[in-house]
């Protein structure tokens, strides 16, 4: 390209968010008191499912959705390998109409799901002050990943669930050419890890997320 001979590629490759349009990825809600609800696997005993009282905007045919998404881990404990979590994700969204998302856990007391719930928040000061800083430091540690180049856009989404600090991190990585259709992008084992060294995770968050969703169903943002 042009660019990469005029070195401009650190230009070029930036992602177009947040800016000003950080503050639609601070999700709001007016409370509720329901519970994550586990359901029946497919998949055998290995795989559990559960259905987040949150929700978010989706694609299902022509139309949009507003969704729960879907919660999918281990029973044994570690991680899903990406080549399993591609396989699994479409099936769980394909079977399971009130769903428009597949997420992995990346961090957080795992017991603790079902006693969390969404807590009352808006777009405050505070809240996008948190969310900032969070966003820094996922991007900083992300501008070095291996997988970087290939991912298109990466919305880091704060969603008022929890148990102790009520706030939970959803890392959205895509990769598209066009927007239309998205597949979910990969991190690098150790990017995760750094990501989840930050101080500012560890003092103010409850739990973080990885969406492995494609489009369609789930859109790139979460609003």
């Amino acid at each position: 390209m042009f660019s990469n001979f005029l070195g401009c590629d650190v230009y070029i490759q930036r992602q177009p968010f947040p800016g000003p349009g950080l503050a639609i990825r601070c999700l709001c809600s007016a409370g509720s008191t329901e519970k994550p609800l586990k359901l029946k696997s497919n998949f055998g005993p290995r795989y559990a499912i559960v259905q987040l009282p949150l929700k978010s905007v989706g694609v299902q045919g022509d139309e949009r959705s507003y969704a729960h998404p879907a919660l999918v881990y281990a029973t044994a404990g570690g991680s899903i390998s990406a080549k399993t979590i591609e396989r699994l994700a479409p099936r769980i969204t394909n079977t399971n109409r009130q769903l428009n998302r597949v997420l992995t856990p990346l961090y957080g007391d795992r017991k603790k799901i079902f006693s969390s719930t969404v807590k009352k928040a808006f777009v405050t000061k505070k809240r996008l002050t948190l969310l900032r800083k969070i966003d820094e430091a996922v991007n900083r540690h992300m501008a070095t990943d291996p997988f970087y180049k290939n991912i298109w856009q990466m919305p880091i989404v704060l969603v008022p669930f929890g148990h102790n600090h009520g706030e939970s991190i959803v890392l959205r990585p895509v990769e598209s050419t066009e927007a239309m259709t998205v597949r979910f992008g990969k991190i690098h084992a150790g990017t995760i890890d750094a990501i989840l060294g930050e101080k500012i995770i560890k003092d103010h968050i409850d739990f973080v997320f990885y969406d492995v969703t494609n489009k369609p169903p789930g859109t790139i943002e979460w609003e």
